[in-house]
């Protein structure tokens, strides 16, 4: 992405919400351009209320002098109202801080804010390639969301088998909480990431 508010480069990534918290989602299959930004989050079929967010960070590694694995600034969570205008989840915190370094690679860090209503999607996003010896392209092995700030209960996404992504509420206690069993999503719904580079991959279908 050219800008850390762009939405056209969105496409599916099933594996950034299926409940696997050991393997790695590329957020772009080859390094970024200078400055550019990537993503990684989930949208959903029905609104929520979001006061939480947490995602797992994938492994660093250095390959041939070039870092990959981390964002390599400028990190935050972005939520959308209609599913593609992305904004700034303002007053919001992260726990524990973000290093930018290897340090990062394999720890799950949690955004957390009094909880807004109405949200169509939720995405961690980020900086690549701010200077030479930078992190070049980011991982990410979950993305979850949650209804109460500090919340433990996800709000999780079950692909139906023609790719629509469908939100499933059982009431408890404290919040709302669905079990994730995504396959594969369509571009319009679920699991996805973003980058620079998405208009060169194919889009896949949900299957069973």
């Amino acid at each position: 992405m050219t800008s850390n508010t762009a939405d056209a480069t969105k496409t599916a990534a099933a594996g950034l919400n299926g409940g696997n918290t050991a393997t790695d989602v590329d957020l772009n299959t080859a390094d970024e351009a200078s400055n550019c930004w990537e993503a990684a989050g989930v949208i959903f079929t029905n609104t929520q209320t979001i006061g939480t967010v947490k995602f797992v960070n994938g492994t660093f590694n250095i390959t041939s002098g070039i870092a990959r694995g981390t964002f390599a600034a400028n990190l935050a969570m972005q939520y959308t109202l209609n599913g593609t205008t992305w904004q700034m989840a303002t007053g919001w915190t992260l726990a524990p801080s973000y290093s930018y370094t290897n340090t990062a690679g394999g720890v799950q860090f949690a955004f957390t804010g009094a909880p807004i209503a109405s949200v169509k999607g939720v995405r961690v996003v980020g900086q690549l390639t701010t200077t030479g010896s930078s992190s070049k392209r980011a991982r990410v092995r979950e993305v979850m969301a949650y209804s109460q700030q500090n919340d433990a209960l996800p709000i999780t996404v079950i692909a139906d088998e023609h790719g629509g992504a469908k939100v499933l509420t059982r009431l408890e206690q404290r919040s709302a909480h669905v079990t994730l069993l995504v396959s594969e999503i369509s571009l319009s719904n679920g699991a996805f990431r973003s980058s620079h580079r998405r208009m060169y991959r194919k889009h896949r279908h949900a299957t069973k």
